[in-house]
């Protein structure tokens, strides 16, 4: 663990009393140890268990950085790169902006579900000395399915035809 040689001033104000107060803190310097993929998902379900992700489901992925206790970087040099094992299925976008329109670091992307299928997301930066990667696994499927069987012979619906100055009931 190294230590900057320089202290960095981390907050002066003048209390009630006149009094200053000035707090002095030494920041560490350390190897990113592993990367972490966090998903905010939209997707409400009921106790049941869900198998796979709706098509057509946008995904919030945050990526943060871990030192070797596990602690999150404030602040660290990313240069994510992304890649899946099935581009086909799915569309990765950077996001600069979250949901409610505060500004994301360059470690946030957005996953839209294109198509059914199975595929493995792999995020990566290949500046890292340590090479850290983190996998995410991503079954897409259809979910949404008609709650009714209808049959060959089953009247939809019935239209009837009312003339002017005629009701239909």
């Amino acid at each position: 663990m190294e230590y900057h040689k320089k202290k960095i001033k981390f907050d002066q104000s003048v209390h009630f009393f006149l009094c200053w107060l000035t707090c002095w803190f030494l920041p560490q310097v350390k190897p990113v140890h592993y990367i972490m993929v966090s998903i905010k998902s939209p997707l409400i379900t009921s106790k049941s268990v869900v198998q796979a992700l709706p098509r057509g489901l946008e995904l919030e992925l945050d990526v943060t950085y871990h030192d070797n206790s596990g602690r999150a970087f404030a602040a660290t040099r990313t240069n994510l790169s992304t890649r899946a094992s099935r581009g086909d299925l799915i569309r990765i976008t950077p996001r600069s902006k979250s949901a409610t329109g505060e500004a994301v670091g360059n470690a946030s992307f957005s996953l839209t579900l294109l198509h059914s299928g199975q595929t493995v997301l792999r995020l990566f930066d290949p500046s890292l000395t340590t090479r850290s990667v983190d996998f995410v696994k991503l079954p897409i499927e259809e979910l949404i399915f008609p709650t009714k069987v209808i049959v060959l012979s089953t009247s939809i619906c019935d239209l009837r035809i009312a003339c002017p100055g005629e009701s239909i009931f």
